[in-house]
């Protein structure tokens, strides 16, 4: 029996599919020349099992409420929507990666594509569509060839200085995704040396991922799965505590294949990089969905978040960043405003995160996330509307009257 097996750590998306197979398909569309093409598919690989005329607000509404039974895959007009992506990403969280999704639209930007891939489609088609590109493109998605983020998404957690709580707010980000919203969430900790991530969450570090950094040709799936120590339903770990005397090196030719056997597992890859270990990792900097850096509101932290972002600028010009201004309110009295650090920066923040040593220290304490040790504390409230958006999970309408409710 495999350690996978062993572990339980379920495949994130569809696997192909053999040659033969019948795939079902929904398509929602007020365009009528759309529905027509996809209700005259390949006989021979597809049926239409349903073709709606339907926004993609309306669409969304239906699958989050399962009123209706999911195909293997989703043909969504994206055409005149104000908000195309947030819908497209709202699409992808309510389908969970049962569902292989293809988008059709006027847009024909290459950024409005890598969004819509980002968001979790498999593949996007500018109009006008013709039948010999639809069927193409949804043989290639059936046999799961296409370029869409069906993959993991991988985050990398950075602290532009010390004592900032990157590693606590990767810990806690990826404990929200994984039990909170469901997602197979792994956390990887490249600091081999003083990683907190097993120790937060009371797991033992891996001797099985030393092995892996000390042989990087040998990891394969098998390998991974037994570097992996469970944390939650839908959370492992994957971390060392190696001996200072001993040289551990974590190059790229250990991190590249590792991230490739992860993302067939998980959908979300959550990893804690050390800032000082930066430059060494190019290619992780290449093949990341985003760059979330945690500081905090001080002098020290306008310049090093400058100095990371420079950095990986350089590395790749598209990188996207997140900037996180964590234990607001700690420093008072030095503490610039928001307003100040992000003219600075000249970056927006994303989430500022108070104080609150007290709960953080209790959750340490006991071996658990934040969130499920003090649910109610301000930090959840905010992290967990901020892992919210990170999964594409749809906002919550809040109840403003009696009214309203008895409305609804």
């Amino acid at each position: 029996m495999s350690t996978a097996a062993v572990l339980n750590i379920p495949k994130s998306g569809a696997t192909s599919t053999p040659h033969g197979q019948q795939w079902s398909v929904v398509v929602f569309s007020k365009d009528e020349a759309i529905k027509q093409l996809v209700e005259h598919l390949n006989a021979n690989h597809f049926t239409c099992q349903d073709a709606l005329s339907e926004t993609v607000t309306e669409a969304n509404k239906r699958l989050a409420g399962r009123g209706l039974e999911l195909p293997d895959i989703v043909i969504i007009d994206l055409s005149d929507c104000a908000n195309a992506i947030e819908e497209a990403t709202t699409m992808a969280y309510h389908c969970k990666g049962e569902v292989k999704l293809i988008g059709v639209g006027e847009e024909n930007s290459l950024q409005f594509y890598r969004d819509l891939m980002l968001a979790g489609f498999a593949d996007y088609i500018p109009k006008p569509v013709v039948a010999e590109k639809l069927n193409e493109v949804m043989e290639t998605v059936a046999l799961g060839q296409s370029h869409g983020k069906s993959r993991s998404k991988t985050i990398v957690f950075t602290g532009a200085r010390g004592g900032v709580g990157c590693s606590s707010l990767a810990v806690n980000s990826a404990w929200l995704m994984a039990e909170k919203h469901h997602r197979h969430t792994v956390l990887l900790d490249l600091d081999p040396y003083f990683g907190t991530l097993s120790l937060a969450l009371d797991v033992e570090p891996s001797t099985g991922f030393i092995e892996a950094i000390r042989n990087p040709d040998r990891i394969d799936d098998l390998f991974v799965n037994s570097a992996l120590a469970k944390a939650g339903e839908h959370l492992y770990v994957m971390g060392v505590e190696e001996n200072l005397a001993n040289h551990l090196e974590m190059s790229e030719r250990t991190v590249d294949p590792l991230l490739h056997e992860l993302s067939k597992n998980f959908e979300y890859i959550v990893i804690d990089l050390p800032r000082h270990a930066l430059h060494l990792q190019k290619n992780l900097l290449d093949r990341i969905d985003e760059l979330h850096i945690v500081t905090d509101l001080s002098l020290f932290g306008i310049r090093d978040t400058i100095r990371l972002m420079a950095h990986a600028k350089h590395i790749r010009e598209d990188c996207r960043f997140k900037i996180i201004a964590n234990r607001v309110g700690a420093g008072k009295d030095g503490e610039l405003t928001k307003e100040e650090f992000e003219k600075a920066v000249n970056q927006t923040i994303t989430v500022m995160l108070p104080e609150d040593s007290g709960n953080c220290a209790f959750a340490l304490n006991n071996g658990k996330a934040l969130a499920e040790a003090s649910p109610d504390s301000k930090v959840v409230k905010e992290l967990s509307a901020y892992c919210a958006e990170i999964v594409g999970a749809p906002k919550t309408q809040k109840k403003n009257s009696i009214l309203s409710w008895i409305l609804d």
